[in-house]
């Protein structure tokens, strides 16, 4: 369920339902979210298969779980990534958000 909630296969409101409410044994263990999982959740934002707020949806669901860690040879883009797309209120809109981070992963 971890790697299904990063990787966006699935709806990440009931993925991670599902993983809040599921006993600690029931999880697939530590699951590393990587910049090409920031980057494929913003292209298909970008290609029109998902709303801002779906893509805002899914950061803030990635960013609620424990269990999902953050990969250390991006550890600081990723989590300002997760920042900014889940609360796009305060870094304008997320066409905006997406083109910047998009720019910034393909130039690290």
């Amino acid at each position: 369920m971890l790697r299904a909630l990063v990787t966006w296969d699935g709806d990440p409101a009931q993925l991670t339902r599902e993983l809040l409410s599921s006993p600690p044994f029931v999880r697939s263990g530590l699951v590393v979210l990587r910049l090409q999982d920031i980057d494929a959740a913003i292209r298909r934002f970008v290609s029109g298969r998902a709303s801002a707020e779906d893509l805002a949806d899914w950061a803030e669901c990635v960013h609620t779980v424990e269990d999902i860690d953050l990969d250390d040879a991006a550890r600081d883009l990723i989590a300002q990534a997760l920042f900014e797309l889940s609360t796009p209120e305060l870094f304008g809109s997320m066409e905006d958000i997406s083109t910047s981070l998009l720019r910034r992963i393909s130039s690290s």
